[in-house]
């Protein structure tokens, strides 16, 4: 049981895991679970962030060691964890989330100017600059902007589909924003 691998784990708002389980605290390793199975047994996580948020239950990030893990394609399940350090990544995700929907934006010619406007009233409610009633009106005004947007696509689909050119850009534009993830994490970590 030598082998140590470092990944990372989402907690809710209240610090629990999923069916309420509450982890040890940071630095204490938690109980053995012989036989751990992906999905079904053990103490679950992943080795890059953007893999652990697709299974987060909430805002709350810890980096942590694994004791015998086994490795599955975006996810390692183990005997043991031990949380190196946690902390509430709320205002980092809500920036992550205004960084990829300006990148999604980027990729359109003329985009309706309510749809960057929330991203940048979302970057700022994220920093606290911004209250909640602001954040709800513009992404009031967004989510009509998308719909007008989606309306249009419909029409045009074809035109745009099948661009390679395009699917390259957002690949690189979704490798630039987990690239900008991890370190953000790293450094709140």
């Amino acid at each position: 049981m030598s082998n140590i691998v470092i990944a990372y784990h989402f907690l809710s708002a209240d610090g629990t895991s999923y069916g309420g389980y509450r982890p040890a605290p940071v630095g204490e390793w938690e109980p053995e679970i012989p036989n751990p199975i992906l999905c079904r047994r053990g103490y679950h996580g992943s080795v890059r962030i953007l893999d652990a948020l697709s299974y987060a239950s909430g805002p709350i990030l810890q980096r942590c060691e694994y004791r015998g893990a086994v490795r599955g394609d975006d996810k390692i399940v183990a005997v043991s964890r031990r949380a190196l350090v946690r902390a509430d990544a709320t205002a980092l995700l809500r920036l992550f989330a205004a960084r990829c929907a300006e990148a999604a934006l980027s990729l359109i010619t003329d985009p309706d100017p309510r749809s960057p406007a929330a991203c940048e009233t979302a970057r700022r409610h994220a920093l606290g600059l911004a209250p909640d009633q602001e954040l709800h009106a513009a992404l009031s005004a967004a989510s009509a902007a998308a719909r007008s947007a989606a309306e249009s696509a419909a029409l045009s689909a074809a035109a745009s589909a099948a661009d390679s050119a395009e699917s390259a850009a957002r690949w690189s534009a979704a490798s630039a924003q987990n690239e900008w993830l991890e370190s953000a994490c790293l450094d709140l970590l």
